[in-house]
Parts: C-alpha cells; structure tokens; sequence
C-alpha cells in the first residue's frame, strides 16, 4: 500500500510498550486499511 499519509492507532502503542522496553514483542499483527482520501490506518488485529 503506496500512501503517504499513514496514521496509527493508540492500541498498536500499548501492545509495543504494555511489558516495557526490555521486552518489547518480536511480532504483532496489525490491520491495515485504506480510505478513499488514501489515508492508511493501522490498527491492532484481533
């Protein structure tokens, strides 16, 4: 997905930092959307 605007949901934040930076996750699955602007959003899959 080509975009230059890409915006980040607050949960994605909590998942990377929710057991501090020693520890951070190796991997998280994420959900990206487009909108019709070609504005992605990035939010954390369930």
């Amino acid at each position: 997905m080509k975009a230059s605007d890409v915006k980040i949901d607050e949960s994605i934040n909590h998942a990377i930092w929710e057991r501090g930076i020693q520890k951070i996750p190796s991997k998280i699955t994420v959900k990206a959307v487009k909108d019709d602007d070609g504005v992605v959003k990035a939010t954390l899959a369930e």
